[in-house]
């Protein structure tokens, strides 16, 4: 178990070794210019973004195919993954854990997605609890049941 060094202990810390000093006020200052840069890179990005032009849809559902709380019969998990439909195609939004977790599945064999090709996937961010499953689409060539592209 290892304990927090909490700033109270500092000043004793540093008394007792001359090397911490230096090693704490450069890691600050890493953290420091770390910060800076990435604040930087995204007021670019913000500048940079632009009006999406995106179509008007006639339809659009959403379903949860795995999710923390899940209905009785259907498996959950702390990982996430959604299933978009629409007029213009079926997307994937995240992939859950992947194959060492049978929530994905399960819900989705349970809902009727059994072999249902998808038209794109989508990752909102590289945690494995988003994008685990893609070890299963490589593990098995498909995201459990759902196969990409037409």
């Amino acid at each position: 178990m290892s304990l927090p060094v909490i700033p109270v202990w500092w000043p004793f810390l540093v008394a007792a070794s001359p090397v911490i000093l230096p090693l704490l006020y450069r890691r600050n200052l890493q953290f420091s210019q770390d910060r800076e840069s990435a604040q930087k890179c995204n007021r670019a990005r913000i500048e940079q973004a632009g009006e999406l032009n995106l179509p008007e849809l006639e339809k659009l559902s959403l379903s949860a195919v795995v999710e923390q709380k899940a209905a009785s019969g259907f498996v959950g998990s702390p990982a996430v993954c959604y299933l978009l439909e629409s007029d213009l195609g079926t997307l994937l939004f995240d992939v859950g854990y992947g194959p060492e977790d049978d929530a994905m599945a399960v819900n989705s064999k349970k809902m009727g997605l059994a072999d249902r090709v998808l038209d794109g996937v989508a990752i909102s961010h590289l945690h494995p609890d988003h994008m685990g499953g893609f070890a299963a689409a490589k593990k098995y060539g498909r995201l459990c049941s759902m196969q990409l592209g037409k």
